[in-house]
């Protein structure tokens, strides 16, 4: 038995608000905005069949319409480019090229005449036709079209498929199918006016008997389990087609029954596996639309993928960058939605702007501006209640951070009004905690916090009430930083992967920073740039670790930390090192600290890749200078030369000459050039002039020199009766031991007569009066033994790294 259809009826016109040229429909008035009209003269008893099959409008009248292809180009047209008419001699058909994907929608003027409305927003129906499922006397399945008004059935080729057309023209203006279905021996055509049937098999007929259309084939129509289930809910969808247009029609994705789950999609992958590519697409078009119905993002995010791989054409057409976009938005990877909800194809589109600003908004960056409740009535109520859910939550979260409470508890109290509020009640109620908390109602935000710890059935409250808790009692000053850290790092174990894992992180490393705890607080900041790239955030987190890190070391910061600690944090985070002046100081006090635990190696390569690669001029010679006092403590004198040839200026300050030309004379001492060394050494006749060459000459055992050299830096002393520093002391022990080599008794008695009274306190007075002892007990043997005890010159040592770290005058 053949079965009518429930036709829905209703106003297209007012679904084309916001336009400037104004034509009636149905006594409505339909401003047009930068859309595009083609007006159609109707005969008496006329009808038209209007459909879009891609990028072709194709317009079929049953009779000798006055409708030619000169009316039908327009000149000046944004989106028709170009108009031909097919032989027939059943109809008027023509076929109309446009420039991009559009919608088209059917009214009628008040002047009588037809009008075809090319927008590119989603169409409407006055009356919308759907499909059913018949059998035969023969049990076979057919489609039934219930369609009062149908006129005769035309037949064509299209010339830009190649598929044979079924197309039946009906009278009642804005009369057609919506949405478009795919069966497996042919395709019904969305339509803006009369049915289109697109002949898959050659096995296919189309009858029209009294009022209904029959599709029907030899042995029975194949019919899957998905059409049946999308026909069984005709009535579903066409409550669906009252509600205004949105991306995200909830009320046309859901499935009757949440056991459908299992089937349908099981269904959908078959169809994706063995159909043809169009229809492929289609099922996985259909399986992104269900997967989003159900909140399940990640499943959406990869059929839509997979739609982008396989026709980018038809990921264009259907837009769905729109429905990736929602996906990728509520895996809270922000920037990737934005940038699909600015694709071409939904340039114009009201509701795509509104989620882009949304995205701004959540990335910080100017001309957001998000409203839910301004957007709830037009768009947002007619989603998903997963999206409308997560969204009320999300801009909740904003209002309480921005301190908008009374905007906060509208978007919650929406939630319930409409029912939603049941599946998130417990966020609804810890929303409610942080108003409580903000608004100085602590008591009672600590109550349902308290309660929602304790909760071990909803981690993901249980986690949000956790740091709100922390953050009110480190507010308080009830909580002490390190248990507060110690909280932390458990609830960063427990939680990971949202907004809340980025809050946990943020407070975690400015508590690590307070208590000194630098390597932590530097692992927890990176880890902050490395998990949340796309968010503001990011970049501030990366500029305070980059302060963090100056502070450290160069200004003084990780002196209170074990060295080689320090030292491995600067390996670690080397790619935070300045690129300026700043960077070169850094690398130059890390030198230091090497040498300071002798790993004289590692600071040689570091200074060396400033020699060669950073520096010029005079600072550049001077950090030479720090290389080669380097090179020299690790018994290198080759490449201590080498390296003061490479980077010798004419032009130096005096003091950086006097000090090169001392690292000269070093190097060579080292490599036994020691005459050479005295000679570099002739015009420098500083007390730290002296003091080298009595240090070459007392290496050399050069004892006469020693005494010579010795004689004049004691002779030098501003005050001869003071007492001797433990340089000067040093000085004094050499001098006498070179005379007892040269058997000058009674120079050594003068020392000890003069010197003794002047080492009170000393810490080498006990080895002078051994060197000077009159008792005759010292054997030269035994003053050899004590060379080994007498220090070297530290004093010039010191010198050397002081006037090395100068900066020039």
């Amino acid at each position: 038995m053949r079965t009518k259809f429930l036709l829905i009826t209703f106003f297209i016109a007012s679904f084309l608000a916001g336009a400037d040229l104004p034509c009636q429909a149905f006594g409505q008035t339909i401003p047009l905005d930068a859309h595009e009209s083609i007006d159609l003269p109707i005969n008496n008893g006329e009808a038209f069949a209007v459909y879009i099959n891609q990028k072709n409008l194709w317009i079929v009248a049953n009779s000798a319409s006055r409708i030619t292809t000169e009316s039908l180009r327009k000149p000046d047209s944004h989106f028709i480019k170009d108009v031909k008419k097919i032989s027939s001699t059943q109809a008027a058909i023509f076929d109309i090229t446009l420039n991009e994907n559009l919608a088209a929608n059917i009214v009628k003027s008040q002047t009588g005449t037809l009008q075809i409305i090319l927008q590119k927003n989603s169409d409407k129906l006055t009356q919308y036709l759907f499909p059913t499922i018949t059998t035969n006397e023969l049990k076979q399945y057919l489609i039934s079209i219930g369609v009062p008004t149908a006129k005769q059935i035309i037949s064509f080729t299209d010339p830009e498929t190649g598929h044979d057309m079924k197309v039946i023209p009906v009278s009642d203006p804005g009369t057609g199918v919506s949405p478009a279905r795919s069966f497996v021996e042919f395709n019904l055509l969305k339509s803006a006016q009369g049915v289109a049937i697109e002949k898959i098999s050659d096995n296919i007929t189309v009858l029209l008997n009294k009022g209904s259309i029959d599709i029907a084939a030899a042995n029975g129509l194949t019919i899957s389990a998905d059409i049946t289930q999308q026909i069984r809910n005709a009535e579903a969808e066409a409550a669906a087609a009252n509600t205004p247009p949105t991306l995200y029609p909830y009320a046309r994705w859901k499935l009757p029954d949440d056991k459908d789950f299992v089937p349908v999609t099981e269904k959908l992958f078959q169809d994706i596996a063995y159909g043809t590519p169009e229809s492929s697409n289609k099922a996985r078009l259909r399986l992104v639309d269900i997967y989003l119905a159900q909140g399940l993002f990640a499943e959406a995010l990869g059929v839509s993928n997979d739609i982008l791989r396989k026709s980018y054409k038809f990921y264009k057409t259907n837009k769905v960058a729109s429905l990736r976009g929602a996906a990728y938005f509520f895996m809270y990877r922000i920037a990737d939605a934005e940038r699909d909800f600015s694709s071409p194809e939904l340039a114009g589109d009201k509701e795509a702007e509104m989620w882009r600003d949304l995205c701004k908004e959540m990335l910080g960056e100017e001309g957001g501006g998000f409203n839910f409740t301004a957007n709830y009535d037009h768009y947002i109520r007619n989603y998903p209640p997963a999206f409308i859910q997560k969204l009320a939550i999300i801009t909740a979260d904003f209002s309480i951070n921005r301190k908008e409470y009374d905007s906060a508890n509208a978007i919650l109290d929406i939630l319930v009004r409409d029912n939603l509020d049941e599946p998130i009640k417990k966020y609804i109620d810890y929303m409610h905690a942080e108003i409580y908390s903000e608004t100085r109602n602590e008591e009672e935000a600590a109550k349902i916090w308290e309660q929602q710890i304790a909760d071990i059935d909803t981690p993901l409250i249980r986690a949000r009430a956790e740091f709100s808790m922390i953050n009110m009692l480190l507010r308080q000053e009830r909580i002490t930083p390190e248990k507060a850290i110690k909280r932390l790092e458990k609830l960063r174990i427990v939680w990971r992967g949202d907004n809340l894992e980025l809050n946990v992180l943020t407070l975690l490393g400015n508590l690590y920073l307070e208590d000194k705890q630098y390597s932590k607080a530097l692992h927890t900041m990176r880890d902050i740039v490395l998990y949340y790239p796309e968010l503001p955030q990011a970049l501030t987190t990366a500029r305070k670790m980059e302060e963090v890190f100056i502070n450290l070391y160069n200004k003084g910061g990780a002196d209170s930390m074990p060295p080689l600690e320090a030292l491995s944090l600067f390996y670690e985070f080397r790619d935070l090192v300045p690129a300026d002046k700043d960077g070169d100081m850094m690398i130059r006090n890390l030198a230091d600290r090497l040498a300071g635990i002798d790993l004289l190696d590692r600071a040689a390569m570091l200074l060396n890749h400033q020699v060669q690669n950073r520096l010029q001029g005079n600072e550049r010679s001077r950090v030479a200078a720090k290389l080669a006092q380097i090179y020299l403590e690790n018994h290198k004198p080759k490449e201590a030369l080498d390296i003061l040839k490479t980077t010798g200026y004419g032009e130096l300050p005096s003091d950086l000459q006097l000090l090169r030309l001392r690292l000269t004379a070093q190097a060579l001492a080292q490599q036994d050039r020691s005459d050479k060394a005295i000679d570099v050494l002739s015009s420098d006749n500083s007390a730290e002039g002296n003091l080298l060459r009595l240090k070459i000459y007392w290496d050399n055992k050069d004892w006469p020199n020693v005494v010579s050299t010795a004689e004049e830096i004691l002779g030098n002393r501003n005050d001869p009766s003071a007492p001797l520093n433990p340089g000067e002391s040093s000085v004094l022990l050499k001098l006498a031991t070179a005379y007892v080599y040269e058997h000058d008794t009674g120079q050594i008695q003068y020392l000890r007569d003069y010197f003794t009274p002047l080492l009170k306190d000393n810490p080498d007075k006990d080895s002078f009066l051994f060197i000077t002892s009159e008792s005759g007990t010292i054997d030269y043997e035994n003053l050899a033994n004590l060379d080994t005890d007498i220090s070297e010159v530290k004093s010039f040592i010191e010198k050397s790294k002081e006037q090395a770290e100068k900066k020039p005058n």
